[in-house]
């Protein structure tokens, strides 16, 4: 059962801090169904990818400097590694055990982002220019090859977002170059548009094939969180000027950033259709003495990973859905129930289905 924020009802998540291995700084990126996390460790000049199952890890041999952005329910990981026989480029990866590298598609560059369960990655690679030329990027798959997904007529695309179905979601260039609009790709790739500007992406998208991503509004760079399903919707932000859309599960909760009132700072958001956009920092106990900076992943069980501030430091977080009192005394009483039916001894099948 997904457990939704109980608004009014004091804490509705635990906060579980990941902490650092090498570093000073850690995020998360991506969870799965398991609640496992992955993301990046940082300190001025390094990054390393890491995997958090109730300690952090770091994830293989994989060159100089890595992140890893994306997790599945067999634990495949993807992301990116800076290779130590050429660190001027990254290339993507996927990670089984041993990592591979997953090439490019004929540039220099690729990134993974996201994985599904079947092992599938997202992301993007640089594509062959002219020397002396600016790199160019499309998007791309990959299951044992790299495909490229074309573009919405213009010159670049880039994927985020790839659910259980290995349906896609990103930007695209459109003809003329003159926008950038948010795609829906199903084996042919889908404008979905934006909420009124020239440009949009989606980041994420569900089992349903609902999107979530940010779009700026017409006449403005003001970048506003969206919820696509049929229709592009604005879900506003948390009372400043922009908000960004991150990770969608199957339940249409939404994680992401806002800036809030007065733009000085930016706090992580959860929203779903019955309580719109909600301050996570308001679900959590003051006591824990963290500040929720960014949601980046949610997964169907509504677990939460990111990255905020505690004590002065930016760290990786794991949120916990609290169960509402209410539902633990449902389930206390359900189970003291079986306990007086066992305790009687089996019944006739017809006692059973008269009752």
């Amino acid at each position: 059962m997904v457990l939704h924020p109980a608004v009014g009802s004091g804490a509705s998540y635990a906060v579980t801090d990941l902490g650092t291995f090498n570093a000073t700084t850690s995020s998360g990126y991506g969870i799965n169904a398991q609640g496992k996390v992955v993301g990046g460790d940082y300190d001025q000049n390094n990054s390393t990818a890491f995997l958090y199952d109730g300690t952090m890890h770091s994830i293989g041999t994989l060159g100089m400097q890595s992140t890893a952005f994306g997790i599945n329910a067999t634990g495949k990981i993807t992301g990116v590694f800076e290779s130590a026989a050429n660190p001027l480029f990254d290339h993507a990866f996927r990670y089984d055990g041993t990592v591979h590298d997953l090439g490019t598609l004929g540039g220099p560059t690729s990134y993974g982002l996201a994985i599904n369960d079947a092992g599938t990655v997202a992301g993007d690679a640089a594509i062959p220019t002219p020397a002396g030329s600016s790199y160019l990027y499309h998007a791309i798959v990959y299951d044992t090859s790299m495909h490229d997904l074309g573009t919405l007529g213009g010159i670049e695309s880039y994927a985020f977002g790839i659910n259980a179905s290995g349906q896609v979601t990103g930007a695209a260039d459109t003809s003329g170059n003159a926008s950038q609009h948010a795609f829906f790709y199903d084996g042919q790739m889908h404008d979905i548009g934006t909420l009124g500007g020239t440009s949009a992406a989606g980041i994420s998208i569900n089992a349903s094939g609902n999107i979530a991503g940010n779009s700026n509004l017409l006449g403005s760079p003001t970048m506003h969180a969206f919820r696509y399903d049929g229709t592009m919707h604005d879900l506003s932000t948390l009372g400043g000027t922009n908000s960004n859309a991150l990770s969608i599960n199957a339940s249409g909760q939404i994680v992401g950033q806002s800036d809030i009132t007065g733009n000085a700072v930016q706090h992580a958001f959860i929203y779903d259709t019955t309580h719109g956009m909600i301050d996570l920092n308001t679900l959590i106990s003051p006591s824990a003495g963290w500040t929720l900076v960014l949601a980046r992943a949610i997964n169907d069980s509504g677990q939460i990973t990111g990255y905020g501030t505690i004590q002065g430091a930016t760290h990786g977080f794991l949120l916990t859905p609290i169960p509402e009192p209410n539902s633990i005394a449902l389930a206390a009483l359900g189970l003291i129930g079986l306990a007086a039916i066992a305790s009687r001894g089996r019944r006739p099948l017809r006692y059973r289905r008269e009752r």
